[in-house]
């Protein structure tokens, strides 16, 4: 890959990364739960960023794979999951969970998956073709 190619993937990720948060955190502002909750399964997605920024990714996760638990096809919670995954920089996790979750996406958020996917996974054919 050209340096350019590598910044302009880098800047995809990171555009993506802060669009998620903030729809995120907007969604867990309108929720229902409370102030400072996130939707339900008790994935605080407050908690969830403050762990990020101060790269706890493996708790991150394991919060949002306890609020999957009991809330198996939330988007928010999948999303946020998959956020997580690719700042962590976890392809193998990554590919995983995507593989396991594209069924419960709806194709605007398939698509963001897609985006990132091509970044930390660039040669998984699951991320090749945006309607796979």
């Amino acid at each position: 890959m050209s340096p350019r190619s590598v910044l302009i993937g880098a800047a995809i990720g990171l555009i993506v990364i802060v669009w998620l948060t903030m729809r995120a955190r907007r969604r867990a502002a309108s929720s229902d739960a409370g102030p400072g909750r996130g939707v339900g399964g008790g994935a605080d997605f407050a908690d969830i960023d403050r762990l990020m920024a101060y790269g706890q990714h493996e708790e991150a996760a394991r919060k949002l794979l306890a609020a999957l638990a009991a809330e198996p096809n939330s988007e928010p919670h999948i999303m946020k999951l998959m956020e997580v995954l690719f700042v962590a920089g976890n392809a193998g996790a990554f590919l995983d969970n995507a593989r396991f979750y594209r069924k419960a996406l709806g194709e605007d958020d398939w698509q963001k998956v897609v985006l990132m996917g091509r970044q930390i996974c660039p040669d998984e054919a699951l991320f090749e073709q945006s309607d796979a």
